[in-house]
């Protein structure tokens, strides 16, 4: 399988951008010039590359963060850098459920609690990430579940310089801890707070 036929509009594009990056790739630096690939060779890469798509609904997850803490579902097949830890469910709202627990303030957590602080950013390796705590899916309410998708549909990523407890976040307190819901929520932002601290003096 190759991943652009050479009759097409898109491979005759991609022609003109590694061409372009080659004639980049060759200005003189102060930096150690690295060896560039030749446009055959990125072809012939591209093409063997072709057949590790990730599937409709993985989850990704960025690796190397300082700041925003996003997150997304993939809508259609496409090819992932190495930069993202992937999750798959073939159930969509799994998939759901599990993105709005890792966005969330006890996701996000978790991650600054495990991860390699990388000169005041945060790196997480995928052995990391698979050890992350997540409750029982299957024993949230249908209303809750609900209320999460919804939720989801406009959720705004944590800014982990500025940590403003959202909806989602009010959410999972209250799946997780019931009455006691706001309490846990208020230690969980503190105790982010002082990680982030730690890892990025400001």
């Amino acid at each position: 399988q190759k991943v652009l036929d050479e009759n097409t509009k898109d491979y005759k594009a991609l022609v003109a951008i590694i061409e372009q990056h080659s004639k980049l790739g060759n200005i003189e630096g102060n930096k150690q010039k690295k060896k560039e690939k030749g446009f055959e060779e990125t072809i012939k890469i591209l093409n063997e590359s072709s057949g590790f798509t990730s599937r409709v609904g993985t989850i990704l997850i960025p690796r190397n963060i300082r700041r925003i803490a996003s997150g997304f579902i993939l809508d259609r097949e496409a090819y992932i850098s190495t930069n993202f830890i992937e999750a798959y469910s073939p159930n969509k709202e799994r998939s759901l459920l599990l993105l709005s627990w890792v966005l969330s303030i006890f996701g996000q957590l978790q991650f600054e609690l495990m991860a390699q602080d990388q000169e005041g950013a945060r790196k997480i390796e995928k052995e990391q990430a698979e050890n992350i705590k997540v409750p029982d899916l299957s024993k949230i309410p249908e209303p809750l579940k609900a209320e999460i998708a919804k939720e989801m549909e406009s959720v705004k990523f944590l800014d982990l310089y500025n940590v403003q407890l959202r909806p989602i976040d009010l959410l999972w307190s209250h799946i997780l801890f019931g009455d006691s819901g706001p309490e846990k929520l208020s230690q969980a932002k503190g105790l982010i707070e002082e990680l982030i601290l730690e890892r990025n003096p400001r």
